[in-house]
């Protein structure tokens, strides 16, 4: 082979490889936009008394058990999420049959670097009056 093809044959396959691979920066993963944590006890989730929802706009997607934390049902928490692959600005809501409802909203999704820069929640439910 003339030596000047070994040159070109490497300058064209050098930039294929490095669009292929981030050196381990990125894994391409679709990631919730929204995660909450939800405490007291989850004893109503798995029950059916409890469900909460995210919306954007006409979008609305339900939240859903994704984790449970502790093993004391008295500590116990629960974490909920939703939105999958989804930036934008959205409202949060829960229902829970014996607690006051929890809602919020302006909670603001970007995109991060590689996927969604996720935003965590934390959510303390009062029993209702």
């Amino acid at each position: 082979m003339h030596p000047n093809c070994a040159r070109v044959l490497v300058l064209l396959l050098l930039p294929t490889v490095a669009a292929c691979t981030d050196f381990g920066r990125c894994v391409g993963g679709r990631e919730y936009a929204i995660t909450i944590e939800m405490r007291p006890t989850l004893v109503g989730v798995a029950s059916g008394t409890a469900f909460g929802a995210i919306q954007e706009g006409a979008y609305t997607d339900s939240l859903r058990l994704v984790a449970l934390l502790g093993a004391d049902t008295s500590v116990q928490a629960a974490i909920l999420a939703a939105g999958i692959g989804r930036p934008g600005t959205y409202a949060a809501s829960i229902r829970r049959s014996g607690f006051a409802n929890w809602d919020t909203s302006g909670v603001q999704v970007r995109e991060g670097e590689c996927a969604l820069a996720t935003v965590s929640l934390r959510v303390k439910l009062e029993p209702a009056p």
